[in-house]
């Protein structure tokens, strides 16, 4: 942070390490969060087996957002 402590600046941000999931391209913010979204969806559901109630649980949504995050998810994955 700046001096004060009261702002984040550019120096702040600075992010470590290597970029690989854009392939050195900035992602829109928007595609990050579905692709953290699908990907935290995916481990809580592996995680438990399949069980939505504990996979919601674990996720700190209810059983019908989890639902409702599958459908969207299913929605955006590319057809085959």
């Amino acid at each position: 942070m700046s001096e004060d402590d009261s702002a984040v600046t550019a120096a702040d941000l600075t992010v470590k390490g290597k970029v690989s999931e854009g392939q050195g391209r900035i992602l829109p913010l928007r595609e990050v969060r579905q692709k953290a979204e699908a990907a935290a969806v995916r481990q809580a559901l592996t995680f438990t087996g399949g069980n939505i109630s504990r996979a919601a649980e674990l996720l700190g949504v209810t059983r019908p957002t989890l639902y409702d995050l599958m459908e969207r998810i299913a929605r955006r994955a590319p057809t085959k």
